[in-house]
Formats: structure tokens, sequence, C-alpha cells
């Protein structure tokens, strides 16, 4: 199991625990690219979400560079994302 995760809450639904890494530490050195790939795994069962029009955002900021690190977003192990969908995202 993984140590090392962010917290993901959509609406409507809740909040669901996406893993990312072995450590609390390699969760700021993840890429958005790859978070977006979990995250796209985590709600691929979900009834009419297209998981290629979603955003993720963090404290109001959009998750767009998919180069960057978690960290120059201030995400942390156990990190609180919002996941939006179907407004142009």
């Amino acid at each position: 199991m993984s140590k090392g995760s962010v917290m993901v809450h959509w609406c409507p639904g809740g909040m669901k625990n996406i893993p990312l890494s072995n450590t609390k530490e390699q969760v700021q050195n993840t890429t958005v690219k790859e978070l977006k790939k979990r995250v796209r795994k985590e709600f691929s069962i979900i009834p009419g979400l297209n998981v290629d029009d979603v955003q993720l955002s963090f404290k109001g900021q959009k998750l767009d560079n998919d180069c960057s690190p978690l960290s120059e977003y201030g995400i942390q192990h156990k990190s609180v994302l919002q996941l939006v969908w179907g407004l142009g995202a």
C-alpha cells in the first residue's frame, strides 16, 4: 500500500484517496502528469465522467503544467485537491 497520497474531492460524490508513492517525500516529486494518470485510473468507473475532460486544482490554482512537480503547487502528502469536469475543464 502506498504511504504517500493525496485526496481528490469531487462533486457530487465525496473524496477519494489517490495513492502516489512509497513515501510522503516522493509525493512532492510526482509530476502533475503522473497525478492525472492516476486520477484517470481511479475515476474511470464513474458513470458519465469523461476522464479526459477533467481539471485538477489545488487551493484555487489549476494544475495545468504537466511537467511540474506537485511541490511547485505546494501539494504534499494528504493535500486535498479538487476535481472539476463539465464546465470547459
